[in-house]
């Protein structure tokens, strides 16, 4: 018989000092002026990520008005921010607030996904996160609920890259639910395997990515094909491909499985040009690029977005990340085959990803050896005004990720600390 949802949360939830809980508005200090620069940065504007009010106020997740970390703020509209502040006084009393229904959990994801798919991914983000302080700190979810919303929050930070955001998920919000031990929902563990394991591989870390995505596919495949998320298994299944192509090039073995990903969410047009993309970089990468044109091409002309002379960007059904990495293909494709009008080609190609992924904040994807010459990919970096190399995980960062992925690792056997794989990600 499953715990009941008071057990399993009184197993997880963080418990903070307790001097900061009686801490009132008068205590509040000034966010510093660098810290408010970056967080306009990162968001755009100080807009109200729930309701797109401007000028919003800068909520502090945990509650605590001196606590100024990037990781700890969010843009809130005033009675948005004055609703949790009531929330945070009856919850410390113990009781259950009343929250504002744009506020609860579930609606706050719902937000993020809109956010999302409108490419704003930096509101996404701060939808997600505060649904993981209200769903825990207000509402009381169960460990599952809490690890599932935290997964999403990690997607959202992970597709606007911030190392410090990714770090503050993982230690306050990912660590203290798998740490305490709490009995975790099959999908719950998935969803937070698929994050933790997929940053590992796109920040550059592989072989510690391929550790980590054996004790994936070991220990949670069953998880895998129950999950109720299709388009989180297609995405499972994709990163399996890719970094099988990494390592084999294109196999039947990685054709399967872009096939499965695909057939997985076949009414998902996000994970049909996935799969299309990972087919671009397989004959790439088997130095076949007349084929790879013949996936992009015709993927480009569909979704390239309309560059708006305002600068805005008109969404075409697939996100934002996918239509930007498609731009970069269709560079790499243009430069490589040299097809009628290769340099206006070209010139469209590296107009749009720069837009693209100036807009999203995102990375220009990692540069596989051998498709072309070092100066034409030197000629596509300078050209895009975007560094193609990604930068190495920071440290605390990898080792934090690790201990998360040994911990769920061992939660799925049922064995605390012990997980076959073997993994010892982040240990020098």
């Amino acid at each position: 018989m499953p715990p009941s949802r008071s057990f399993e949360v009184s197993n997880f939830r963080h418990r903070r000092a307790p001097n900061w809980r009686s801490r009132s508005v008068s205590d509040r200090t000034a966010i510093p002026r660098g810290r408010d620069r970056e967080l306009r940065s990162y968001f755009g504007a100080k807009k109200c990520v729930v309701t797109d009010f401007s000028p919003a106020t800068w909520h502090h997740l945990d509650d605590d008005p001196q606590n100024h970390v990037l990781g700890n703020l969010v843009p809130l509209e005033g009675c948005l921010n004055d609703s949790l502040g009531k929330a945070a006084l009856e919850s410390r009393k113990g009781g259950r607030p009343l929250l504002d229904a744009r506020l609860t959990p579930e609606a706050l994801a719902t937000r993020a996904m809109s956010h999302y798919l409108e490419w704003r991914i930096a509101p996404a983000y701060g939808c997600a996160r505060l649904a993981v302080f209200v769903a825990r700190e207000y509402c009381r979810r169960t460990a599952s609920e809490v690890l599932e919303f935290a997964s999403n929050a990690f997607w959202y930070a992970r597709h606007r890259l911030n190392y410090d955001l990714l770090e503050d998920i993982v230690t306050r919000d990912i660590l203290p639910v798998v740490s305490a031990r709490s009995v975790l929902r099959p999908s719950a563990i998935t969803a937070a395997l698929h994050e933790l394991c997929t940053l590992l591989h796109e920040c550059g870390d592989h072989n510690y990515a391929h550790e980590a995505y054996e004790t994936l596919d070991v220990l949670a495949t069953s998880l895998r094909r129950s999950t109720e998320d299709p388009f989180r298994y297609a995405g499972i299944v994709r990163r399996q491909a890719t970094m099988l192509l990494a390592d084999s090039g294109l196999t039947s073995e990685v054709l399967t499985l872009i096939e499965e990903s695909q057939s997985a969410a076949a009414s998902n047009e996000a994970v049909q040009l996935g799969g299309q993309l990972a087919k671009a970089w397989g004959h790439l990468h088997a130095t076949t690029p007349n084929k790879a044109a013949e996936f992009v091409e015709h993927s480009y002309r569909k979704y390239i977005p309309v560059i708006l002379p305002g600068g805005e960007v008109v969404p075409k059904g697939v996100t934002l990340g996918m239509v930007a990495e498609l731009s970069f293909h269709y560079c790499i494709n243009v430069i490589t085959t040299r097809p009628h009008g290769w340099k206006r080609k070209l010139e469209h190609g590296i107009g749009s990803a720069r837009a693209l992924y100036s807009l999203g904040g995102h990375r220009v994807p990692e540069i596989l050896p051998g498709f072309w010459s070092l100066d034409e990919a030197r000629t596509i970096e300078s050209r895009i005004g975007l560094r193609i190399r990604r930068s190495q995980l920071p440290d605390s960062l990898k080792r934090k990720v690790a201990s998360a992925i040994r911990s769920l690792a061992s939660l799925t056997r049922g064995k605390p600390g012990t997980v076959t794989s073997g993994i010892n990600l982040g240990h020098k």
